[in-house]
């Protein structure tokens, strides 16, 4: 944990005096999701909503749904924070940081009588990479540790996605 929070301390920091000249101020975009979840990759996808309050700080949440098979679905939420570290004025490429709560919800619905160890507190921490190629466009790639908590005991799952997110 010691190392995805020093990396953030240092994306926060180097992007505190960056140019916002094309920054827009919301973004909204589909997710392609490969995560490592009870030690099989699962594909998923979901969706993206964002907001950036400056040229470093934003906010953002987003859901991922995998359809394991006919009897057990997953569904993970985060709500993360995000700090940025622009390259260049016209921000064609940056660099983030992403830290923040989540929740990760096993089988909604079916095989957990009553809804029983439906949900789980979870952590997503981790950075990434965007390069923005038109100002309305950008394509994102996070690599972050979904850290799932319950009963006493924690996972981390390795989590990637890939996005198309369009900027206004």
């Amino acid at each position: 944990m010691k190392k995805y929070l020093t990396f953030l301390g240092f994306l926060l920091i180097a992007g505190v005096n960056a140019s916002s000249a094309d920054l827009k101020e919301s973004e909204a975009g589909f997710v392609f999701s490969a995560t490592r979840l009870d030690r099989h990759t699962r594909p998923g996808y979901g969706g993206r909503l964002l907001h950036n309050y400056n040229s470093v700080w934003a906010f953002e949440m987003q859901g991922s749904f995998y359809p394991v098979n006919d009897a057990v679905n997953v569904f993970t939420g985060t709500f993360d924070f995000k700090g940025t570290y622009r390259m260049e004025d016209r921000h064609k490429v940056n660099f983030f940081g992403l830290l923040g709560p989540g929740i990760y919800i096993a089988d909604p619905g079916k095989g957990i009588p009553n809804g029983k160890n439906r949900y789980r507190f979870a952590v997503n921490a981790g950075g990434g990479v965007e390069v923005v190629p038109d100002p309305k466009i950008a394509v994102r790639a996070d690599f972050s540790d979904l850290m799932v908590f319950h009963k006493g005991e924690d996972s981390h799952n390795f989590d990637f996605k890939l996005a198309v997110m369009y900027r206004w």
